[in-house]
Order: C-alpha cells, then structure tokens, then sequence
C-alpha cells in the first residue's frame, strides 16, 4: 500500500480528492497550487489569460498537433455551434463579441479558430499545428483530443470574472525539439495575446504579429469531412474565416 502511495504523483488539474490521494504533502502541495492561482488572478486589475500547459503523446494520424482545450467538445468543434458562456473564454467573447448570440456566431468562432484572433490562426502562421485552428478546425478523432481539464474550468471565465484559460496540450515532437519550436509557440502566445488583450504591449523585433490571413469558407475544410476518412480535411486545404450562415 505505502509503496503504490509513493509512485503516485499529484496532479493538480483535478479537484483535491483526485488530485492529492488524501496524501497530507500532497495535499499541501495542491493548495499551495491553488492559492498561487487565486493571488495571480486577484492581482490582475483587466483582463487576463490564464495558460494550463500539459504534454500529450498522441499518434498521428489525430495527434502531433498542439491541442488547445477552450472546453468545447469535439463534436461542438465539428458543428461548429457552440455558446461562449460554456467556455473558458466566456469573459474574452462577451468582451469582444457583444451578448449572447447565436449558436454560429461569427465574431466569437473567430476567437476560437478563425483567421484573424484565434491562438490557433497566430500558431499556424508561425508554422504550428493546432487544433481548432484554421487549418484544423476540428480534431478528426474525437478520442485523440482535451478539450480542457479542472484547472481550465475552475480558474477560468467560465464561472464568471475577468480571467480568461485556456489549456495546451503540446505534442511529443514539439517538446523534443524546443530549443528550435520554442520561439514559434511564445511568438504566437504573445502575438494571441498582444491582439485580444493588451494593445498597447509592445513588441520587440523580430517578433510581429500578422494582421489577418486570406479567408475562405467554413464549407471547403468542413464538407470533405467523412466517416470512412476523417482526416481527408487536413489535406491541402487552405485557412478560412467563420462566416455566419
């Protein structure tokens, strides 16, 4: 029993009873997680982002892409309807977007994977693969996809406030070659970030941050997508900005 408890590890993207075990250090540990948490969150006075980053080591075909989990199922993803008050992102939406709209509403599946403030679009145009994206809207296995854990729902804008999350799972082959991705994947955090929260942060060179990207219709990466192949939308297709129908 001592032994199986020792080779546990605390995970703290999980409530505290799954997380710690009811292993006392652990449990401190856990808290000193969360409360870190709050006082980061208490001393942001605007809006803000809260960033849960993981690894992940799925195979391709559906895998080595880096998965952003807004708290959208990949089903939603697929339909491409969903409300921002079910996301991570509710307090970024309803900033930008106005009140609730319709299911299809275009300003806000632009935040989620359109082409001009998605995190998505801004790793894609550093040369990363992302998943919702424009390049890949929707992940083709449903199974091979986190849509967001504990940490992204609780500290999140989900639940109200002025923070909001989102969490990365970075793929094996990106973290193997770091010292040569790791410029791409900040570049697009802070261009992500300069864009849809902080304007008037500057940059310095080389790192710019793009304006926008030709856009085409939802249909032409949706409508190839099939059950015998469900990866045929991943193939040659360009980027395209959410239209509302």
């Amino acid at each position: 029993m001592y032994n199986n408890l020792r080779r546990r590890k605390l995970d703290a993207n999980r409530e505290v009873n799954q997380a710690a075990f009811g292993i006392p250090d652990a449990i401190i540990a856990y808290n000193d997680y969360t409360r870190f948490i709050a006082q980061a969150k208490a001393s942001v006075t605007g809006p803000g982002l809260l960033l849960d980053i993981h690894g992940q080591t799925h195979k391709p075909p559906g895998g080595q892409w880096i998965e952003l989990g807004y708290l959208l199922s990949p089903q939603r993803l697929y339909s491409g309807q969903f409300w921002k008050s079910l996301t991570s992102i509710r307090f970024l939406g309803k900033r930008l977007c106005g009140t609730e709209g319709n299911l299809r509403n275009p300003c806000f599946k632009d935040l989620i994977r359109g082409t001009k403030r998605s995190l998505g679009h801004f790793m894609n145009v550093v040369g990363l693969r992302a998943v919702p994206s424009p390049e890949i809207p929707f992940p083709g296995n449903p199974m091979l996809y986190y849509k967001g854990g504990y940490t992204t729902e609780k500290h999140g804008s989900k639940q109200g406030g002025h923070i909001d999350g989102i969490q990365l799972e970075l793929p094996r082959e990106l973290r193997e070659n770091w010292p040569r991705d790791n410029f791409a994947l900040v570049s697009s955090l802070m261009c992500f970030f300069v864009t849809n929260y902080n304007t008037e942060l500057t940059l310095k060179a080389p790192l710019v941050c793009p304006k926008t990207r030709p856009s085409f219709e939802e249909t032409e990466n949706v409508a190839s997508f099939s059950k015998s192949n469900p990866y045929s939308h991943l193939r040659d297709k360009p980027a395209f900005e959410e239209k509302e129908n």
